[in-house]
């Protein structure tokens, strides 16, 4: 018999936001311009429950939502939602943030993890280099660990620092999440200057 898993499932959290993802993920693909791979959480399926449907069990934690390749890069990406202008670090979970350390450590320089962020309060969605937010996120994480109280603002990232920090922005009121092409291109002037 397999163990229960406690603790509340996280992964329906920002649902709309990753629909709106998958269907300019779909235009991706179907333009030839990304191979893109919805990832899920590993599960023992259990019983059929018909069209489509099933019971199963969840066997561990899940990874970020999706593994891109395009123009010779590949980014490992999941998709948060936050409903006020700050980012909470505790909505990245630490075994994602390896993740997205473990893709750059081993791919070089055109592999990293990204997040795609967005702030629904302003109606505002930002793409993040996860080599800009680590150090902070590890700050926080360490700080929590050793059962320290966050000083203000180092618990979240504003919606101003990820403006700041962001490889794309866009417009997630009128669904503009053609982040791709811009995101690529950040990364490649990046790539540029760091030669």
């Amino acid at each position: 018999m397999m163990p229960k898993r406690k603790g509340k499932n996280q992964a329906n959290r920002g649902r709309s936001w990753e629909t709106r993802l998958d269907r300019v993920h779909k235009l991706y693909d179907m333009a030839g311009l990304a191979y893109i791979a919805r990832l899920h959480p590993p599960y023992l399926m259990r019983k059929s429950l018909g069209r489509g449907a099933f019971e199963g069990i969840l066997l561990g934690q899940g990874p970020p939502d999706y593994l891109i390749c395009s123009s010779g890069y590949t980014l490992l990406v999941d998709a948060k939602e936050h409903k006020t202008n700050r980012l909470p670090f505790a909505k990245v979970p630490e075994h994602q943030g390896k993740a997205f350390d473990l893709i750059s450590e081993r791919g070089g320089k055109k592999m990293t993890g990204l997040l795609l962020v967005n702030f629904a309060k302003v109606n505002t969605a930002v793409a993040l280099d996860w080599k800009d937010v680590r150090e902070a996120y590890y700050f926080w994480c360490r700080e929590r660990v050793m059962g320290n109280r966050s000083k203000s603002g180092a618990a979240s990232l504003s919606f101003e620092e990820a403006h700041e920090r962001s490889l794309w922005v866009g417009d997630s009121l009128l669904g503009s999440c053609d982040y791709l092409p811009s995101v690529l291109l950040a990364l490649r002037l990046r790539e540029d200057q760091e030669e």
